[in-house]
């Protein structure tokens, strides 16, 4: 039997029924888009914090810099021992702190991390929606 054949199908429906789906489509579609948007933003925040965090640790760095240069200043003059370690040892905590900055920063740069993991998600379960409910 024939979808011409059956009296319950009315031929007239198809394109409104057509213009249902496309219109529902077309909400699904902004609404995922919308939901990307949100997640990229909410990543790009990340993301900008995790470079504050580098240009501190760049900003460290240089501070540890000065102080080794002062520390090898002191050596070289002979000023004695306890100068130039006391420098040693704050210049190594400075270039420590700048270390673990640069750490941390960087795994929040990771792209796995600025992925929109949930709007990809989102799509692909609609997708094998779409899929399972037009046979496809």
């Amino acid at each position: 039997m024939s979808v011409q054949d059956d009296p319950t199908v009315d031929p007239r429906q198809a394109p409104g029924l057509l213009g249902e789906a496309l219109h529902h489509l077309a909400r699904l579609i902004q609404g995922e888009v919308a939901l990307a948007k949100r997640e990229i933003s909410q990543k790009i925040s990340r993301a900008g914090v995790g470079i504050a965090m580098i240009a501190i640790a760049a900003l460290l760095a240089l501070t540890g810099l000065d102080v080794l240069a002062a520390a090898a200043v002191v050596a070289l003059t002979g000023a004695g021992l306890p100068a130039w370690a006391a420098t040693l040892i704050v210049a190594g905590v400075v270039l420590g702190i700048a270390l673990v900055l640069v750490l941390i920063g960087a795994s929040r740069l990771k792209p796995s991390n600025l992925k929109p993991d949930r709007s990809i998600n989102q799509v692909r379960k609609d997708i094998r929606t779409i899929k399972e409910n037009t046979n496809v």
